[in-house]
Order: structure tokens, then sequence, then C-alpha cells
């Protein structure tokens, strides 16, 4: 909260304009939140072993894609 002072503007009420942007972020804090939470739900899908097993080559297969358009890039650039 030490940032807010230079964000207030004059002629407007500094009590209502600080709890505005003190609401602004507690909604930005709780969505960081969500985020992680959403992570930590989808890492545990994620490390089962027969989505591991699926996930392997289709990593691998984008990343070989990513590698050719790259290459074709640079040769016809």
């Amino acid at each position: 909260m030490a940032l807010v002072p230079q964000f207030l503007s004059e002629g407007y009420s500094v009590l209502g304009a600080t709890l505005f942007l003190g609401a602004v972020d507690a909604v930005i804090a709780a969505g960081r939140l969500l985020l992680v939470v959403c992570a930590g739900r989808l890492l545990g899908r994620l490390r089962r072993p027969r989505v591991h097993r699926n996930l392997e080559p289709a990593t691998g297969a984008v990343l070989v894609t990513l590698g050719v358009g790259t290459a074709a890039g640079t040769v016809a650039g």
C-alpha cells in the first residue's frame, strides 16, 4: 500500500480512492491465487502415468514441428 499515494488524484476522496485501489489489488491477488490452485490441480492430473506416457510423444512432435518450421524459415528467408 506504500505505492498507492502516487496514484491518488486531487479532488477525489482519498479514502474512497484508497479503498478502490485496495480492492483492485485484492482482486488481482485472488486471481493469482486461483491460477496457482488450478495449476496445482492440473499438475496432479498431468503426473498420471497414462497422461505422461501420451504427453511425451505429443510434446516431441510439437518441438520437431517447430524446429522444422524454424529451419525452413531460415533457409527460405
